[in-house]
């Protein structure tokens, strides 16, 4: 999902340069059913590094997907809510394609729209400050991207409030078996 070819590293879902980071991506069902999106169990997602820029890993990386009638994310009301589907994990970007199979699928019925979340906790990682990937974005027109992110000694990124919101987001892709094309018989 998104077309852009501008690098950035302020979409990124490897933000390393700070040691807390929290990232919702809002995706509006019209917009993954234009993209030939099915209805169905979202098995893994996977996101393009185009600039490999960090050296080391992640800790404590997890990923969230729930189905939400917003429109676009809000500071004012916070975080959307998710179910955890990946990690807590280590996680070592590589440039091109970094593919995540989820710990626990996610069922999408096709009409609501989605949100993806992630946050880590770099804590006592090896990933060097002033670091990050760069990630291809599109622009949306809505505010489809919200973050936050911090270095304050004590801080969860997961826990971290809400605080910017931007109307570009990062190109993504959705793994989704869907599900039989008709009701299934049983006796």
């Amino acid at each position: 999902i998104g077309s852009g070819t501008f690098a950035s590293s302020t979409y990124s879902p490897f933000y390393g340069s700070y040691t807390d980071v929290k990232y919702q991506f809002l995706f509006r069902a019209s917009e993954l059913q234009a993209m030939g999106v099915p209805s169905g169990t979202i098995s893994e997602l996977a996101w393009d590094v185009v600039t490999k820029l960090t050296s080391g890993s992640f800790s404590n990386y997890r990923i969230g997907l729930g189905c939400t009638n917003a429109t676009e994310l809000n500071t004012n009301t916070g975080w959307l809510p998710t179910t955890p589907v990946f990690g807590p994990a280590t996680v070592t970007t590589t440039a091109g394609w970094n593919t995540f199979a989820l710990n626990n699928t996610f069922d999408w019925d096709g009409t609501s729209n989605l949100v993806v979340e992630i946050c880590f906790d770099l804590g006592n990682s090896s990933i060097s400050t002033i670091s990050f990937d760069n990630v291809n974005y599109t622009a949306t027109g809505f505010f489809s991207t919200m973050r936050n992110y911090t270095n304050a000694a004590g801080s969860v990124g997961c826990n971290l409030t809400a605080a910017y919101r931007y109307t570009s987001r990062c190109n993504i892709r959705f793994g989704v078996c869907p599900p039989p094309p008709a009701a299934l018989q049983y006796s």
